[in-house]
């Protein structure tokens, strides 16, 4: 039997331990591959699974992925793909993180860590979370005491970046005098209109005739 071709035996020998250890030095230390003088040949796989250590983080994918295993009801993946992301700061994975939190998708449900995670993308100016975390504050949900004025204050900020919903919501609490605010027509008019405006844009550009 050709041992040579053993890659998986190779890796617990004390010979691929060395040259684990010298691919190891290379990039750690930004040095060429030419520095690893080793066969290659043999080597290979041995090569291919180190950089792929190395590099991992590098090649993981972005919220954008962590958002499509979402819609795809593939929730352990999008777990697996936004938390690091959300811990380092991206507002969309900490977004979802939110989602997956209040729904009870792929964690226990649970509104406490939900409104923490909505709040970190908030201060971002992500629109959506401002929005949950209005929604959040006017209703008392989780750990958050029911505060009108804190609820108000996120509503406004998501509305006035363009959000439709927080655009509805705040038309609706001037029309009806709710969460602490005054009756006002002038205003939730204001607010309805640039909802409509909103949807208009959203829309696809009607084909032009022939």
């Amino acid at each position: 039997m050709d041992t040579s071709k053993n890659y998986e035996g190779m890796f617990f020998t004390a010979e691929a331990q060395r040259r684990r250890e010298k691919i190891l030095f290379c990039f750690n230390n930004s040095a060429p591959p030419t520095c690893c003088t080793f066969d290659r040949r043999r080597s290979g796989r041995l090569f291919v699974f180190v950089f792929l250590a190395w590099a991992g983080p590098a090649l993981a994918g972005g919220p954008e992925d962590g958002l499509a295993a979402y819609n795809a009801g593939d929730y352990a993946t999008a777990l697996r793909l936004c938390r690091p992301l959300a811990e380092q700061g991206d507002a969309q994975a900490q977004y979802l993180l939110g989602r997956m939190h209040e729904k009870g998708r792929g964690v226990d449900r649970d509104f406490s860590a939900a409104a923490r995670w909505y709040r970190m993308a908030a201060e971002r100016n992500h629109h959506e979370s401002q929005y949950r975390l209005a929604v959040a504050y006017a209703y008392g949900l989780g750990d958050l005491a029911q505060d009108d004025a804190q609820a108000i204050a996120w509503l406004r900020r998501s509305a006035e970046g363009g959000y439709k919903k927080a655009q509805k919501r705040l038309a609706q609490a001037y029309e009806e005098g709710r969460f602490g605010l005054p009756r006002d027509p002038k205003l939730a008019q204001y607010w309805r209109d640039q909802a409509n405006a909103a949807e208009k844009a959203s829309r696809p550009a009607a084909a032009k005739a022939p």
